[in-house]
């Protein structure tokens, strides 16, 4: 048995085809085949290339954590649904397209969570909580005062007229 205090060799998330969409520190070519493996498997649980993998699936994307084989599946289980439900807290939504829209929360997120295998939080509300909110969001447009606009439009006409 190890003596060392690494929970967790890499949390990744990964699309329907394999594709690792963002992942914890690993080498990223390893992960990619066992993310590829596991996303085949259809198991939740498995060992796959002496790791132990586990497996969740989120609307269009899966949530891979693998750590070496003698980790207790139990407490990885936890670290995992801890996870997801703070991912589902903090975007709504899991869909490939909606992970890359929120890609800088998400990393946060993972940072918060996870440092060099370590797992750092596992209460759901303190997760998000400790992720910063994007002072933007919600936001259709800010209001621009015609002049200015007015101002924009003719030094945009003004530009055009000098690259000819």
């Amino acid at each position: 048995m190890n003596a060392d205090i690494i929970d967790i060799d890499c949390l990744a998330i990964v699309d329907e085809s394999g594709e690792v969409l963002l992942q914890s520190n690993y080498t990223r070519g390893i992960s990619k085949q066992i993310c590829k493996k596991a996303i085949c498997d259809y198991a939740e649980i498995s060992i796959i290339d002496e790791k132990l993998v586990l497996t969740k699936r989120l609307d269009e994307v899966y949530l891979v954590l693998f750590a070496d084989q003698e980790r207790n599946e139990l407490l990885l289980n936890h670290y995992l649904q801890v996870f997801s439900e703070a991912l589902f807290k903090l975007i709504k939504k899991t869909t490939r397209e909606y992970i890359f829209k929120k890609y800088d929360l998400i990393c946060l997120l993972l940072g918060i969570f996870l440092h060099n295998g370590i797992v750092l939080e596992d209460n759901v509300d303190t997760l998000v909580h400790k992720v910063p909110i994007r002072s933007f969001e919600g936001l259709e447009s800010m209001y621009i005062p015609q002049s200015f606009a007015n101002f924009f439009s003719n030094a945009k006409s003004t530009i055009k007229k000098g690259k000819k």
